[in-house]
């Protein structure tokens, strides 16, 4: 099974954002994505515009697999509103906004909490920090049953 194939089943990384994979002597995995140029809309005037100001890079973990941490150096598009002159980054399928954890790595930090697993566990199998593991649980809004 190709490289690719395993990177758009677990991590959904689609095959053309992904610019240059490496794996280091430890058997990590790291990956350089770069989602390409498209129409985006502003969230806050509503404006569509193509044109790009920039890149930037951003580190996000995508978790474990198999014992070997997946790493991406993710490029980050930033784009400029023609009509009011603000910049904003590109929407993404992999990380939210202002985080650097990935979608998937965050579905499998709460598909471990229906396991009876300590903080620390979970924190281990993520490759995150246990305050990490805190902060993300503690924002879970469970309701009280009926």
């Amino acid at each position: 099974m190709s490289t690719v194939n395993y990177t758009e089943i677990i991590f959904k990384i689609k095959e053309e954002y992904i610019k240059h994979t490496r794996v280091n002597e430890d058997g990590s995995v790291h990956f350089t994505l770069e989602i390409p140029v498209a129409e985006q809309v502003r969230p806050h005037c509503g404006a569509r515009t193509r044109k790009s100001k920039g890149k930037r890079p951003e580190d996000v973990k995508f978790g474990a697999t198999q014992h070997h941490t997946v790493t991406a150096t993710y490029l980050q598009r930033r784009y400029k509103c023609q009509e009011c002159n603000h910049t904003f980054i590109e929407k993404n399928p992999f990380v939210c906004r202002y985080l650097r954890l990935s979608k998937t790595n965050m579905e499998y930090l709460f598909r471990q909490l229906g396991e009876k697993v300590s903080f620390t566990e979970m924190a281990k199998l993520s490759n995150v920090s246990v305050s990490t593991v805190i902060r993300y649980c503690s924002k879970l809004a469970i309701p009280k049953p009926n």
